[in-house]
């Protein structure tokens, strides 16, 4: 299942919790958060082994991120924080 990357931004800035149990689409999400500048760089960085989260490298666009995980993006290091769907830069 997939969760549209608006929505979570949404559940952010109205509180709302979000559900560890779905996984997130990682392009949309990278845009929204503006990290990448589309949806295509995102799929780019992923299919060129540029994601990595928790130190294993993404090889598909969906994927769970929880609370406290290390995920880096090409040369940029980011702690997720899932309550105020932030990617904190390390």
């Amino acid at each position: 299942m997939k969760i549209r990357a608006d929505y979570l931004v949404q559940c952010a800035l109205e509180n709302k919790p979000i559900s560890l149990t779905q996984e997130f689409y990682l392009p949309k999400l990278f845009k929204s958060l503006g990290i990448t500048k589309s949806n295509n760089e995102g799929r780019r960085l992923i299919d060129q082994h540029g994601v990595r989260i928790n130190g294993d490298k993404i090889k598909g666009y969906n994927h769970f991120i929880c609370q406290d995980d290390i995920v880096r993006i090409g040369r940029r290091i980011y702690k997720m924080n899932l309550p105020t769907l932030e990617f904190e830069a390390i």
